[in-house]
């Protein structure tokens, strides 16, 4: 990330999900591919009517037979455009309180009667985010991850490690950027001195949380700090790249614009401080 090498895919936090939940078997045919990239991934999990509350999902899996017919709508999909697969949340059991009807599935990205559709982002790309469609797509049963209804638990797992900032990588493309905007400024200015020290203080904090999960400390809710601390520092960044160039340079302008999606991305930072205020402060929210 120093040196200005594109970022590894950014999906590794699948990898959780399916360490924890997943069968021998699934493990053993499907972790190869995703730590060394030959396999790609997307996450099936938001939909139009689904998002911070992910529970209110519709996409729907019947069992039939020895397969799974799945119908629905999934949006703000990472790389569904080049995925081969996808790990998909559907709901198996309408009858049951709806985080326990939820199921996990390993979809084939090839698999007929599912549709790709770019997402144009307000930078003007193309390429990251997509909306998918299921229509009566059928996957072999074997391919639900965990049993049925286990599926929020796996949900959680993942997003739990989507939240935090797991890898020095980010905190890497953020000093590199402040340093590069130091360089051009005339004199340093407010914005750009604290976007150098909050750049400072993330990179700190990531350090002491990869110690922690060496100790095998697991993290759970505390995820949201971590997201609401990798949001600020980005968008602080941001606006200190604007406070430099203003709107002359395209690459920084479209960082910026990236930096807003920040707060909604992965949960809500609002949805992120509830979570604080009920499980990690009991506030009872």
């Amino acid at each position: 990330a120093k040196a200005g090498a594109p970022p590894r895919p950014s999906l590794g936090y699948l990898l959780h999900g399916l360490c924890r939940h997943g069968s021998v078997e699934l493990q053993e045919r499907f972790l190869p591919g995703m730590i060394d990239g030959t396999e790609r991934w997307c996450q099936g999990f938001s939909e139009p009517g689904a998002g911070s509350d992910l529970a209110s999902l519709r996409t729907a899996a019947v069992r039939e037979g020895d397969e799974y017919v799945i119908n629905g709508h999934k949006i703000w999909t990472s790389y569904s455009d080049i995925a081969d697969w996808c790990l998909l949340l559907a709901r198996t059991d309408p009858d049951v309180p709806r985080h326990r009807g939820i199921s996990a599935f390993i979809v084939p990205m090839d698999t007929p009667g599912i549709v790709q559709r770019p997402l144009k982002m307000i930078s003007g790309i193309t390429t990251e985010f997509g909306q998918v469609t299921f229509d009566d797509v059928r996957v072999p049963a074997g391919n639900i991850v965990g049993q049925p209804g286990d599926g929020w638990a796996m949900a959680m797992t993942v997003v739990g490690h989507e939240r935090e900032p797991s890898t020095l990588g980010y905190v890497a493309r953020y000093a590199k950027t402040v340093q590069s905007l130091v360089s051009r400024a005339d004199e340093p200015n407010d914005e750009l001195a604290l976007a150098a020290v909050e750049t400072e203080m993330l990179r700190l904090h990531v350090r002491r949380r990869l110690s922690e999960q060496l100790d095998g400390v697991s993290h759970s809710s505390e995820g949201s700090l971590d997201k609401l601390l990798m949001t600020w520092t980005e968008q602080t960044v941001g606006h200190a790249a604007l406070s430099v160039t203003g709107t002359s340079d395209p690459e920084l302008l479209s960082s910026y614009l990236y930096s807003r999606a920040q707060s909604v991305m992965g949960g809500t930072s609002q949805i992120q401080k509830n979570i604080i205020a009920g499980r990690l402060l009991g506030l009872g929210v």
